[in-house]
């Protein structure tokens, strides 16, 4: 008895179209788990795999498969495009670039001055009108 007999697997085409997209998310170092190295190369080949399937195959799916196929094509192209952006600076200029957590904080310390001297104008023309009473 071999294997694929023990787990009752069954080869189909949704299985295949997951299997390359796994490949290209692995290629694309999303898995953090994986000892992969990063290779967009190979991500894109993967990528590009299932967009001919998906030409090669048109009106020969079912509705579900039909789904799916896009699904995965058109999640696989976001995450691409979204890791080629991280990937095109350099650590040196992620780590001087602030996050935007960073920028906000930053921000926000600004403007506290300027909050403060609005304030204490607040106060004194508060102040002014008391006296005047």
């Amino acid at each position: 008895m071999s294997e694929s007999e023990k787990t009752n697997l069954t080869p189909d085409f949704s299985h295949l179209i997951l299997s390359i997209a796994s490949a290209a998310l692995l290629k694309m170092g999303l898995d953090p788990q994986s000892e992969e190295k990063e290779d967009r190369n190979m991500a894109r080949y993967n990528i590009d795999l299932l967009s001919i399937l998906k030409e090669k195959t048109k009106n020969n799916l079912t509705e579900k498969e039909t789904r799916l196929l896009d699904s995965c094509i058109h999640d696989l192209q976001l995450k691409f495009i979204q890791t080629e952006h991280k990937s095109e600076s350099t650590p040196e200029q992620q780590e001087k670039e602030p996050s935007q957590k960073e920028a906000a904080t930053e921000k926000q310390e600004k403007e506290k001055p300027q909050d403060k001297s609005a304030e204490k104008t607040q106060n004194d023309k508060e102040s002014k009108k008391e006296t005047k009473a």
